[in-house]
Protein backbone atom coordinates (compact mmCIF):
# COMPACT_ATOMS: atom_id res chain seq x y z
CA UNK A 1 0.00 0.00 0.00
CA UNK A 2 0.94 3.56 -1.27
CA UNK A 3 -0.15 6.77 0.38
CA UNK A 4 -0.22 9.86 -2.16
CA UNK A 5 -0.41 12.63 0.64
CA UNK A 6 -1.41 16.30 -0.54
CA UNK A 7 -1.55 19.36 1.05
CA UNK A 8 -3.75 22.06 -1.24
CA UNK A 9 -3.33 25.77 0.44
CA UNK A 10 -5.20 28.87 -1.02
CA UNK A 11 -0.85 29.34 -2.41
CA UNK A 12 1.01 25.93 -2.36
CA UNK A 13 0.27 22.40 -3.01
CA UNK A 14 2.66 19.78 -1.36
CA UNK A 15 2.47 16.48 -2.62
CA UNK A 16 5.00 13.33 -1.14
CA UNK A 17 4.32 9.86 -1.35
CA UNK A 18 4.55 7.52 1.90
CA UNK A 19 3.80 4.40 3.58
CA UNK A 20 1.03 4.16 6.05
CA UNK A 21 2.51 5.39 9.35
CA UNK A 22 5.61 6.51 8.64
CA UNK A 23 6.36 10.69 7.32
CA UNK A 24 7.56 10.37 3.71
CA UNK A 25 11.09 10.86 2.82
CA UNK A 26 10.92 14.06 0.36
CA UNK A 27 8.07 16.38 -0.18
CA UNK A 28 7.72 18.16 -3.56
CA UNK A 29 5.85 21.63 -3.39
CA UNK A 30 4.10 23.50 -6.38
CA UNK A 31 2.94 26.85 -6.49
CA UNK A 32 -0.73 27.26 -7.11
CA UNK A 33 -0.55 29.27 -9.84
CA UNK A 34 1.46 27.47 -11.82
CA UNK A 35 -1.21 24.74 -11.68
CA UNK A 36 -3.84 24.80 -14.67
CA UNK A 37 -5.43 21.15 -13.54
CA UNK A 38 -4.85 19.42 -10.00
CA UNK A 39 -5.99 15.95 -11.22
CA UNK A 40 -3.11 15.70 -14.19
CA UNK A 41 -0.84 17.17 -11.27
CA UNK A 42 -1.76 14.04 -9.01
CA UNK A 43 -1.84 11.93 -12.46
CA UNK A 44 1.58 13.44 -13.22
CA UNK A 45 3.17 12.79 -9.23
CA UNK A 46 2.08 9.38 -9.00
CA UNK A 47 3.57 8.47 -12.83
CA UNK A 48 6.82 10.32 -11.53
CA UNK A 49 6.92 8.07 -8.74
CA UNK A 50 6.20 4.73 -10.55
CA UNK A 51 3.51 3.71 -8.44
CA UNK A 52 1.98 1.20 -11.49
CA UNK A 53 1.16 -2.08 -9.83
CA UNK A 54 0.99 -0.47 -6.51
CA UNK A 55 -2.36 -0.30 -4.67
CA UNK A 56 -2.12 3.62 -4.00
CA UNK A 57 -4.92 5.47 -1.86
CA UNK A 58 -4.99 9.34 -1.85
CA UNK A 59 -5.12 11.41 0.86
CA UNK A 60 -5.68 15.11 0.57
CA UNK A 61 -5.21 18.05 2.84
CA UNK A 62 -7.71 20.71 1.41
CA UNK A 63 -8.48 24.44 2.81
CA UNK A 64 -12.07 24.13 2.57
CA UNK A 65 -15.13 22.63 4.27
CA UNK A 66 -15.52 18.84 3.71
CA UNK A 67 -19.14 18.60 3.22
CA UNK A 68 -19.03 15.08 1.05
CA UNK A 69 -17.58 13.67 -1.96
CA UNK A 70 -16.53 17.17 -3.36
CA UNK A 71 -14.49 19.94 -2.02
CA UNK A 72 -14.57 23.73 -3.36
CA UNK A 73 -11.23 25.43 -2.29
CA UNK A 74 -11.70 28.35 -0.69
CA UNK A 75 -8.66 30.70 -1.52
CA UNK A 76 -7.77 28.61 -4.99
CA UNK A 77 -10.76 28.18 -7.17
CA UNK A 78 -10.70 24.82 -7.71
CA UNK A 79 -13.21 21.66 -7.31
CA UNK A 80 -12.75 18.09 -6.50
CA UNK A 81 -14.19 14.97 -6.46
CA UNK A 82 -13.32 11.90 -5.15
CA UNK A 83 -15.68 9.55 -7.00
CA UNK A 84 -13.14 11.76 -10.01
CA UNK A 85 -10.30 10.84 -9.47
CA UNK A 86 -10.49 7.24 -8.34
CA UNK A 87 -12.03 6.87 -11.36
CA UNK A 88 -9.26 8.73 -13.33
CA UNK A 89 -6.24 7.92 -11.67
CA UNK A 90 -6.99 4.31 -10.82
CA UNK A 91 -6.48 4.20 -7.12
CA UNK A 92 -8.39 2.00 -4.40
CA UNK A 93 -9.54 5.33 -2.06
CA UNK A 94 -9.73 9.35 -1.98
CA UNK A 95 -9.72 10.69 1.59
CA UNK A 96 -10.33 14.45 2.07
CA UNK A 97 -9.67 16.16 5.28
CA UNK A 98 -9.49 20.28 6.40
CA UNK A 99 -5.99 21.27 6.04
CA UNK A 100 -6.15 22.43 9.90
CA UNK A 101 -8.38 19.19 11.10
CA UNK A 102 -5.09 17.75 9.35
CA UNK A 103 -2.59 20.26 11.18
CA UNK A 104 -4.40 19.41 14.71
CA UNK A 105 -4.06 15.04 14.08
CA UNK A 106 -0.53 16.20 13.74
CA UNK A 107 -0.16 17.73 17.33
CA UNK A 108 0.85 14.82 19.75
CA UNK A 109 3.65 14.46 17.34
CA UNK A 110 5.62 16.98 17.18
CA UNK A 111 8.80 17.09 18.86
CA UNK A 112 10.18 20.28 20.84
CA UNK A 113 12.21 21.13 17.90
CA UNK A 114 9.30 21.54 15.94
CA UNK A 115 7.59 24.06 17.69
CA UNK A 116 8.94 27.41 19.86
CA UNK A 117 6.88 28.50 22.90
CA UNK A 118 5.20 31.73 23.17
CA UNK A 119 4.78 32.35 27.18
CA UNK A 120 2.66 29.89 29.62
CA UNK A 121 3.49 27.16 31.80
CA UNK A 122 3.76 23.15 30.39
CA UNK A 123 0.65 21.55 28.85
CA UNK A 124 -1.80 19.64 31.05
CA UNK A 125 -1.87 16.24 29.99
CA UNK A 126 -5.47 14.84 28.63
CA UNK A 127 -6.75 18.14 27.66
CA UNK A 128 -7.85 20.17 24.58
CA UNK A 129 -4.94 21.36 22.37
CA UNK A 130 -6.05 24.16 19.47
CA UNK A 131 -4.23 25.30 16.28
CA UNK A 132 -4.95 28.18 14.28
CA UNK A 133 -2.70 29.44 11.40
CA UNK A 134 -2.45 32.77 9.30
CA UNK A 135 -1.90 31.97 5.57
CA UNK A 136 -3.90 32.61 2.53
CA UNK A 137 -6.69 32.22 4.85
CA UNK A 138 -7.05 31.72 8.49
CA UNK A 139 -7.54 27.34 9.59
CA UNK A 140 -8.84 26.67 12.96
CA UNK A 141 -9.29 23.49 14.66
CA UNK A 142 -8.11 22.12 17.54
CA UNK A 143 -7.84 17.97 19.54
CA UNK A 144 -9.82 16.95 22.32
CA UNK A 145 -9.31 13.36 24.45
CA UNK A 146 -11.48 10.65 23.56
CA UNK A 147 -10.86 7.61 25.52
CA UNK A 148 -7.34 6.27 24.21
CA UNK A 149 -6.98 8.61 21.18
CA UNK A 150 -7.60 12.13 20.16
CA UNK A 151 -10.97 13.38 18.05
CA UNK A 152 -10.09 15.97 15.98
CA UNK A 153 -12.67 18.94 15.68
CA UNK A 154 -14.06 20.04 12.41
CA UNK A 155 -15.12 23.08 11.46
CA UNK A 156 -14.34 26.98 9.65
CA UNK A 157 -13.54 28.89 13.28
CA UNK A 158 -11.44 31.55 10.92
CA UNK A 159 -14.75 32.66 9.24
CA UNK A 160 -16.05 34.23 13.19
CA UNK A 161 -16.49 37.70 13.40
CA UNK A 162 -13.47 40.03 14.25
CA UNK A 163 -14.01 42.11 17.14
CA UNK A 164 -12.57 45.32 18.32
CA UNK A 165 -11.20 46.23 21.61
CA UNK A 166 -9.87 50.00 20.83
CA UNK A 167 -10.95 52.85 18.82
CA UNK A 168 -8.05 52.50 16.20
CA UNK A 169 -9.42 48.79 16.01
CA UNK A 170 -13.27 49.58 15.76
CA UNK A 171 -11.98 52.59 12.50
CA UNK A 172 -10.20 49.74 11.15
CA UNK A 173 -12.57 47.15 10.92
CA UNK A 174 -15.55 49.81 10.15
CA UNK A 175 -13.51 50.71 6.58
CA UNK A 176 -13.17 47.36 6.38
CA UNK A 177 -17.03 46.69 6.43
CA UNK A 178 -18.09 49.28 4.17
CA UNK A 179 -16.00 46.98 1.06
CA UNK A 180 -17.22 43.73 2.52
CA UNK A 181 -20.22 43.54 4.94
CA UNK A 182 -18.97 41.18 7.31
CA UNK A 183 -15.48 40.90 8.71
CA UNK A 184 -14.38 37.98 10.02
CA UNK A 185 -10.97 37.11 11.45
CA UNK A 186 -9.50 35.55 8.33
CA UNK A 187 -10.50 38.97 6.89
CA UNK A 188 -7.88 40.49 8.98
CA UNK A 189 -5.31 37.39 10.38
CA UNK A 190 -4.12 36.10 7.14
CA UNK A 191 -1.30 37.03 4.39
CA UNK A 192 -4.01 38.73 2.42
CA UNK A 193 -5.30 40.04 5.54
CA UNK A 194 -2.12 41.97 6.53
CA UNK A 195 -2.08 43.94 3.34
CA UNK A 196 -5.49 45.18 3.82
CA UNK A 197 -4.93 46.39 7.25
CA UNK A 198 -1.80 47.90 6.38
CA UNK A 199 -3.81 49.48 3.31
CA UNK A 200 -6.62 50.27 5.33
CA UNK A 201 -4.45 51.76 8.48
CA UNK A 202 -2.78 54.29 5.31
CA UNK A 203 -6.26 55.68 4.34
CA UNK A 204 -7.24 56.41 7.48
CA UNK A 205 -3.92 58.24 8.16
CA UNK A 206 -3.90 60.09 4.93
CA UNK A 207 -0.70 57.58 3.75
CA UNK A 208 -0.46 56.63 0.03
CA UNK A 209 0.59 52.81 0.51
CA UNK A 210 4.09 52.12 0.31
CA UNK A 211 3.89 48.03 0.18
CA UNK A 212 1.56 45.79 -1.72
CA UNK A 213 2.38 42.61 -0.51
CA UNK A 214 2.58 40.47 3.05
CA UNK A 215 6.46 40.00 3.04
CA UNK A 216 6.41 43.92 1.88
CA UNK A 217 4.35 44.70 5.03
CA UNK A 218 6.22 42.64 7.31
CA UNK A 219 9.68 43.57 5.85
CA UNK A 220 9.25 47.04 6.22
CA UNK A 221 7.57 47.32 9.70
CA UNK A 222 10.62 45.19 10.90
CA UNK A 223 13.13 47.30 9.42
CA UNK A 224 11.69 50.51 10.49
CA UNK A 225 10.90 52.20 7.23
CA UNK A 226 7.17 52.52 7.34
CA UNK A 227 5.71 53.51 9.91
CA UNK A 228 1.94 52.17 9.34
CA UNK A 229 3.33 48.89 8.07
CA UNK A 230 5.20 48.54 11.76
CA UNK A 231 1.12 49.42 13.20
CA UNK A 232 -0.27 47.11 10.94
CA UNK A 233 1.78 44.76 12.30
CA UNK A 234 1.37 45.49 15.98
CA UNK A 235 -2.68 45.44 15.13
CA UNK A 236 -1.83 42.02 13.34
CA UNK A 237 -0.49 40.35 16.04
CA UNK A 238 -3.24 41.84 18.05
CA UNK A 239 -6.19 40.58 16.22
CA UNK A 240 -4.30 36.52 16.30
CA UNK A 241 -4.17 37.31 20.48
CA UNK A 242 -7.50 37.79 20.63
CA UNK A 243 -8.91 34.92 18.38
CA UNK A 244 -6.32 32.42 19.73
CA UNK A 245 -7.49 33.06 23.43
CA UNK A 246 -11.27 33.09 22.39
CA UNK A 247 -10.05 29.68 20.46
CA UNK A 248 -8.10 28.68 23.82
CA UNK A 249 -11.41 29.59 25.92
CA UNK A 250 -13.82 27.72 24.31
CA UNK A 251 -11.98 24.47 23.96
CA UNK A 252 -10.70 24.38 27.32
CA UNK A 253 -6.97 24.33 25.45
CA UNK A 254 -5.18 23.34 28.61
CA UNK A 255 -3.31 21.24 26.31
CA UNK A 256 -1.36 24.61 24.34
CA UNK A 257 -2.59 26.70 21.77
CA UNK A 258 -0.60 25.90 18.50
CA UNK A 259 0.27 28.92 15.48
CA UNK A 260 1.00 27.27 12.22
CA UNK A 261 0.91 28.50 8.97
CA UNK A 262 3.46 30.08 6.51
CA UNK A 263 4.00 33.37 8.02
CA UNK A 264 4.31 33.13 11.51
CA UNK A 265 7.91 31.15 11.32
CA UNK A 266 9.10 33.71 9.63
CA UNK A 267 8.40 36.26 12.16
CA UNK A 268 9.13 34.40 15.51
CA UNK A 269 11.15 37.40 17.07
CA UNK A 270 8.47 39.85 15.82
CA UNK A 271 5.62 38.02 17.69
CA UNK A 272 7.50 37.49 21.10
CA UNK A 273 8.14 41.20 20.63
CA UNK A 274 4.63 42.17 20.07
CA UNK A 275 1.22 42.23 21.95
CA UNK A 276 0.42 38.51 20.90
CA UNK A 277 0.85 36.98 24.08
CA UNK A 278 -0.83 40.05 25.96
CA UNK A 279 -4.01 40.25 24.05
CA UNK A 280 -4.27 36.01 24.38
CA UNK A 281 -4.56 36.49 28.09
CA UNK A 282 -6.43 39.83 28.07
CA UNK A 283 -9.77 38.11 28.89
CA UNK A 284 -11.14 39.87 32.05
CA UNK A 285 -12.00 37.10 34.59
CA UNK A 286 -10.63 34.47 33.19
CA UNK A 287 -6.85 35.99 32.19
CA UNK A 288 -5.27 33.77 35.21
CA UNK A 289 -7.27 30.95 33.44
CA UNK A 290 -5.27 31.74 30.19
CA UNK A 291 -1.84 32.88 32.29
CA UNK A 292 -0.82 28.92 32.40
CA UNK A 293 -1.91 27.48 28.63
CA UNK A 294 1.15 27.26 26.83
CA UNK A 295 1.58 28.82 22.99
CA UNK A 296 3.66 27.50 20.79
CA UNK A 297 4.16 28.20 17.34
CA UNK A 298 4.81 25.45 14.51
CA UNK A 299 8.18 25.56 13.07
CA UNK A 300 7.69 21.63 12.01
CA UNK A 301 7.46 22.49 7.09
CA UNK A 302 4.37 20.20 6.80
CA UNK A 303 2.60 19.45 9.58
CA UNK A 304 -0.43 19.22 7.58
CA UNK A 305 1.13 16.35 6.21
CA UNK A 306 2.57 14.93 9.39
CA UNK A 307 -1.26 14.82 10.43
CA UNK A 308 -2.32 12.78 7.20
CA UNK A 309 0.27 10.06 8.17
CA UNK A 310 -1.51 9.61 11.57
CA UNK A 311 -5.11 10.22 11.13
CA UNK A 312 -6.41 8.69 14.24
CA UNK A 313 -4.07 10.07 17.10
CA UNK A 314 -3.10 8.21 20.04
CA UNK A 315 -2.30 9.77 23.63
Amino acid sequence: MKLLLGDIGGTHTRLALAEPGRFPDEVTCYRNSDIPDLVSLLGGYLHAQNTAGAKVQIHLAVAAPVLGDTVELTNFQRRLSALDLRRDLGVTAVRFVNDYTATAQALPYLGGHDRVQLGGGQPVPDTAMGVLGPGTGLGVSGLVPYGERWAPIIGEGGHCTLAATSMVEFSVISKIAEQTGHVSAERIVSGPGLVLLYQTLCGIRGVTPACDAPARVSAAAQDGSDAVAREALALFFAFLGDVAGNLALTLGARGGIYLAGGILPQLIGAAMASTLRKRFEAKGRFRRYLRDVPMFIITHRYPALLGLVHPTPDK
